[in-house]
């Protein structure tokens, strides 16, 4: 279940991310395409121990900050760090593929009228 999740995610948000960056002229792409990268630099107990100091029972963002008593601990905790992990890899991919294409996009009524056309 979980690895269908992070799947599920991480694919999402890799193409979403991807076709704004590559297809959208977004100000601060290049930033953006930096901190997309990020995590390949990272070792991934930095980014367990990152979520733990900011969002545990303790934590600087949940508990000082906000308040709150939520925890990070269980399926939520570890479906948002495997998520934060894996959507560079999914990124690079579709990001690869998307730059690869030479495809034009079009509206709907613009493809209907090429295929009137053919027939």
């Amino acid at each position: 279940m979980l690895a269908f999740l992070d799947t599920a995610f991480s694919v999402f948000f890799a193409i979403i991310a991807a076709f704004t960056l590559e297809r959208l002229q977004v100000k601060g792409r290049k930033f953006i395409k930096i901190l997309m990268l990020l995590p390949l630099v990272n070792p991934s107990f930095i980014g367990s121990l990152s979520i733990i100091m900011l969002f545990g029972k303790s934590g600087l963002i949940t508990h000082q900050l906000l308040g709150l008593t939520v925890s990070p601990y269980g399926l939520h905790g570890v479906l948002l760090l495997r998520v934060l992990s894996s959507i560079t890899t999914a990124y690079l991919i579709i990001a690869s593929a998307l730059k690869k294409s030479d495809v034009v996009w079009k509206m709907p009524h613009e493809i209907w009228e090429q295929v009137k056309g053919i027939y």
